[in-house]
């Protein structure tokens, strides 16, 4: 029984017709909408809200209808089209941005080459002849060979399947696409009659614990056409690395981690960037995955489970490549789906990523990469030798566990402002719209400004004194706990309660600031620096792009530095697979990173205990490691 009905939203109608009842959030999907579940599906974010206008639907087992007139909100990832026909209608701040600047951006060094990894051209094979017994394959490989330049190395079984299907039915004009084996060369991949020479696309996916960013990209033009993002639908088992292991090792865990994080997350979004741009998920020919160690073993279906226990063993670190459909990837089934390598257990292809595209191996001044997410990673070089970490920092930056998070997508808080006299705040909000949520650099900027404003003590609490003075603190109803209000429910995009900061809030960020600063400590007294010596400081991750140097700084969240010591490369997980995708020979240099590090244990080192407490206060308990903010505040 097919099913038909239509999304309305802001930007139009979509019409649709399912084959079977479907959940809202999924039917949204196949319309092109993504809806925010930033709660995995759980029904208490209060993201996917939709507003039902005519047809039959079914919520925690009951069935109803709703006729013309009525319009009823409910949350669309709990409730399923049962019959229609259907009329749903959309808010905009249900809405995920599929191309959020966040985790999107980056910035690139310029080192890179153009040597795509797939390529795509015509050639006119040469007929049998019987003095010489060669095979269509060897004549196709010497032609490539000796007119090309080309050395193929192999081929797949689907070209050799369709070679001489086309030879025997006499057509020698002919499309090959070639693709880059690493450490092999060209394998013949597939092969058509002559005619158009399509285009080559290829995908760069970051595999991030909370957030997956995907680039398609046009491989032999070097450019990208489209890119999405979105929550990585693991977070419904669990939304941190330690989490994700412990659900790995349960019955049937890494199966479903592995069916989420492909079919729930990434195929719909190469669904969503190839419906966009007019083309089919088969013309993508190459994929290359970023990510931390236990990302890609999730993906892979990879028991990651020895990276809970000592000596934390990964089942691989260089894994390789496989095809697309080995993996379940819904683009090309004999595409090369590559892996970026990892260093050690919890320090993944993403930090080897930012690396390379830092060029950080090659310094020869101290530098750091801060890699800003739920799995916080650095690398730091001093005296040619390179140390790096991971830090369990959690979800607060991107929005999670935070009660007004949300990613930084269209109604997302951004910056905020508290004037010290008043502890009156303002907003500035992406895309100009009312407010939804607090992303993770306005919750920064907040706890900065809340700080400077004597609204925060340096215990990370409210200022009880300023409750009474400023209007906007207040006691949270049926408590005593203090939370601050950013904007009243009035002020909202539709949303049914205020967007507040809670002390629980501000004790959430502190643990993820304190995990990193804590982490940065450890790795400079490894090498034997203070980090006032390092010359650069490169802040990685789509959510670095956007994080205030200054208010970074006064909350202790990064070294006090001179802010021209900070450069930010943005998604540098993303930006390393990209050059991966159009630079074959990036990856020799990737591998030579491989080479560089000694992996830092931060809970085998004894005073990283000691560093964690102390960068739980604002700035730090260790004043004398932020000096000037020391002395603006009064200490």
């Amino acid at each position: 029984m097919t099913i038909e009905g239509q999304f309305e939203h802001t930007a139009g109608k979509s019409k649709l017709s399912l084959a079977e009842a479907s959940v809202i959030t999924e039917a949204a999907r196949q319309a092109g909408l993504v809806l925010n579940t930033s709660c995995a599906g759980r029904g208490n974010c209060g993201g996917c809200v939709v507003e039902l206008l005519a047809g039959t639907y079914r919520q925690d087992g009951s069935t109803f209808a709703v006729t013309a007139g009525e319009r009823r909100r409910v949350h669309g990832c709990r409730t399923t089209i049962v019959e229609g026909p259907f009329q749903i209608f959309v808010p905009r701040r249900s809405l995920v941005e599929t191309g959020e600047k966040v985790v999107a951006d980056f910035v690139l060094n310029g080192r890179h080459r153009h040597e795509p990894t797939v390529r795509t051209m015509k050639v006119q094979l040469p007929k049998p002849v019987l003095r010489e017994p060669l095979g269509d394959y060897e004549r196709l490989a010497r032609l490539m060979r000796n007119d090309l330049g080309v050395q193929l190395a192999g081929a797949s079984l689907t070209a050799l399947r369709e070679l001489p299907r086309l030879t025997r039915a006499e057509i020698y004009d002919l499309t090959v696409r070639i693709g880059w084996r690493h450490h092999q060369g060209w394998e013949l991949v597939a092969i058509s009659n002559g005619g158009q020479t399509p285009r080559s696309y290829g995908l760069a996916i970051d595999i991030g614990t909370t957030t997956v960013a995907a680039a398609l990209v046009d491989i032999e033009a070097a450019k990208i056409v489209d890119t999405s993002t979105c929550y990585n639908q693991q977070i419904r088992q669990a939304d941190d690395v330690a989490a994700r292991i412990a659900s790995a090792g349960a019955d049937h865990g890494l199966e479903e981690l592995n069916r989420l994080i492909v079919e729930e997350t990434i195929n719909p979004m190469i669904q969503l960037l190839c419906r966009k741009q007019g083309i089919g998920t088969q013309d993508v020919h190459r994929a290359v995955i970023s990510g931390n160690t236990v990302m890609w073993h999730l993906f892979l279906g990879i028991d990651p489970t020895g990276l809970g226990r000592m000596p934390f063993p990964p089942g691989a670190n260089d894994p390789g490549a496989f095809r697309a459909r080995d993996v379940g990837l819904t683009i090309d089934p004999a595409a090369l789906v590559d892996v970026v390598p990892s260093i050690s257990a919890y320090v993944g292809g993403d930090i080897v990523s930012d690396i390379y595209v830092t060029q950080l191996h090659e310094a020869a001044a101290p530098q750091m990469v801060i890699d800003v997410g739920t799995n916080g990673e650095i690398a730091l070089i001093a005296d040619g030798r390179m140390f790096v970490t991971a830090c369990a920092a959690g979800p607060a930056f991107e929005g999670l566990r935070i009660s007004c998070g949300m990613r930084a997508s269209t109604g997302a808080i951004e910056t905020i402002t508290i004037d010290r006299s008043s502890g009156e705040c303002r907003c500035g909000v992406i895309g100009n719209s009312p407010p939804v949520g607090m992303c993770g650099s306005a919750l920064i900027d907040f706890v900065a400004e809340g700080l400077r404003a004597g609204l925060i003590t340096e215990a990370g609490r409210y200022n009880r004194e300023m409750l009474g003075r400023c209007p906007r603190l207040r006691e949270q109803p049926d408590s005593k706990v203090l939370e601050y209000l950013v904007a009243p429910q009035s002020e909202t995009d539709g949303l049914d309660h205020d967007i507040a900061v809670s002390e629980k809030d501000l004790e959430t960020l502190l643990q993820a600031k304190g995990a990193v600063y804590s982490a940065i400590r450890i790795l400079c007294r490894r090498a034997g620096i203070e980090a006032s010596q390092l010359a650069k400081v490169f802040l990685a991750g789509g959510f670095a792009r956007y994080i205030n140097v200054a208010n970074a700084m006064t909350i202790g969240l990064l070294p006090e530095l001179p802010a021209a010591r900070y450069l930010v490369v943005g998604n540098g997980s993303l930006a390393g697979a990209f050059v991966a995708l159009i630079d074959r020979t990036s990856w020799q240099a990737f591998r030579d990173v491989l080479r560089k590090p000694e992996v830092v244990e931060l809970n085998l080192e004894p005073d990283f205990q000691d560093e964690y407490t102390f960068a739980l206060f604002l700035p730090n308990f260790q004043k004398e490691l932020f000096p000037q903010t020391s002395q603006s505040l009064g200490g």
